[in-house]
């Protein structure tokens, strides 16, 4: 039993440590457009005033407050704006996988902590300036800590699951659909089992929902105002086939979809499979993600796939049990082979596929303005550039000398010729400036992103009359 011990702990140890250093590699690239967003708006006020401004939901609050630390004691450098989710990332793989192996085996708990380390969307919210990579943390610990305490009941489960749960609140908003399906899960289970639950067990996640609400009461005249001008306004990010597909992608680690939906079908197996063990977090996840869907369908807003990243890890244990079954189920048909030979190599493969994208990442990058900037100073140092479209007023934190111009605003022949313009975000781009720079200018250079493909950024020429 010692040895056993022993031998987890040398393997979390190793993990913890790949795990930071996956998310060291290219710490300082650019910054994206949503992160400078957050600096310029948020990190960069005064420190009263990041509790009170919630004029767009970038203001992930205990994330700025956390950043706005960072720039202080190392000033502002990439690196150190994203220093904090670098930590709370770091820790995820194995923090899950601890949480995890409490419920299932040793291996389908350090496979799916190995499948959250290489992932690279895991990955990018590591290194995301933002509060995602404490969003995946603080949801599984609510949610392990809300199951723990309710069979428990015990008052230091209890504690930790205020901490967690508020402090994921604090950290992302949406934290709040897992805690009200926490709520739910309690109150179904004191209806049917009265003589073994009391009401605290809705009562619990329902006073961390009302906590979080009150440190969010300072700010939400602003997000009202928000919700009513601006939320409705973000182009193409709603409930369809697109966003279906972006998700499974995310969830999946990677931006190849075949691979995505071969990937999701083995997570649907090991969804089944995971349900007999720890049909408590299964709940908890699915409905959650229920929760987030039904808001953004009849609150007619946004959504995008990272709204549900709290799944990830869900969806990686959900991998490694289907693994774990299926070498299982081979071994026993070929005895010759060992099911943990079978399930080391399936898992070397998922691994493999995720490699490749976390590579691909390394290489891309979340949106190309640093890039952009630099190769402008060394080919055209003395041309005049137009920011222009969504990112007209971020790409001026690389370009400080650049001309924003915004997607709505016409351009006519005269405000082109002879200049340089970057451009990203196709959606938020007029219609009439398209057919006009199309006259004017041809594409000289392109940097794509391993996100979402409106984050590409272009370079057009436009010294041609």
């Amino acid at each position: 039993m010692k040895e056993q011990k022993e031998k987890e702990l040398a393997l979390l140890l190793i993990l913890l440590m790949a795990s930071f250093a996956l998310r060291m590699v290219r710490l300082n690239s650019g910054l994206w457009y949503d992160e400078i967003h957050t600096l310029n708006r948020f990190v960069l006020l005064p420190w009263s005033q990041v509790f009170t401004t919630m004029t767009v939901p970038n203001n992930h609050i205990l994330y700025t407050l956390l950043a706005k630390l960072s720039l202080v004691i190392f000033g502002e450098k990439e690196w150190s704006l994203r220093l904090p989710a670098m930590l709370l990332g770091g820790i995820t793989p194995p923090a899950c996988c601890l949480v995890f192996r409490k419920r299932v085996k040793i291996m389908p708990a350090l496979v799916a902590g190995v499948f959250l380390a290489v992932s690279f969307w895991s990955v990018w919210f590591s290194q995301d300036a933002r509060g995602y990579s404490a969003y995946i943390l603080c949801a599984v610990l609510s949610q392990a800590l809300f199951l723990d305490w309710a069979a428990s009941g015990k008052k230091s489960a209890a504690a930790w699951y205020l901490l967690c749960s508020v402090a994921g609140c604090y950290f992302y908003f949406y934290t709040g659909f897992i805690i009200i399906a926490e709520a739910a899960w309690g109150f179904g289970q004191w209806l049917l089992q009265r003589e073994k639950f009391s009401p605290a067990i809705f009562i619990l996640p329902a006073a961390a929902f009302l906590v979080s609400a009150g440190l969010y009461a300072p700010g939400m005249a602003d997000m009202a105002n928000y919700m009513n001008r601006e939320a409705h306004d973000v182009g193409g990010h709603w409930l369809n086939p697109a966003f279906i597909k972006e998700l499974v992608m995310m969830l999946a680690g990677t931006r190849f979809l075949v691979w995505a939906i071969l990937l999701f079908l083995v997570f649907l197996a090991g969804t089944v499979r995971l349900w007999r063990q720890w049909a408590g977090f299964c709940w908890l996840n699915l409905t959650a993600a229920v929760l987030v869907l039904a808001f953004t369908w009849a609150g007619h807003v946004f959504i995008y796939p990272r709204f549900l990243a709290f799944l990830i890890p869900f969806y990686f244990l959900a991998v490694a049990s289907s693994i774990n079954w299926l070498a299982g189920a081979v071994a026993k048909k070929l005895p010759w082979l060992k099911a943990g030979i079978i399930q080391a190599a399936l898992a070397a493969i998922v691994c493999g596929f995720l490699a490749y994208s976390l590579g691909k990442y390394y290489e891309q990058g979340k949106q190309g303005f640093k890039q952009a900037a630099q190769y402008i100073r060394g080919k055209f140092p003395r041309e005049i550039v137009l920011s222009y479209g969504l990112a007209s007023q971020e790409f001026l934190y690389y370009d400080p000398s650049a001309i924003a111009w915004p997607g709505g605003r016409l351009m006519e022949p005269v405000d082109l010729v002879g200049h340089l313009v970057v451009a990203s975000h196709p959606w938020s781009w007029s219609p009439e400036n398209i057919v006009v720079m199309r006259q004017y200018c041809h594409l000289d250079q392109k940097w794509p992103s391993a996100g979402y493909p409106e984050n590409n950024v272009y370079l057009f020429r436009c010294f041609e009359k």
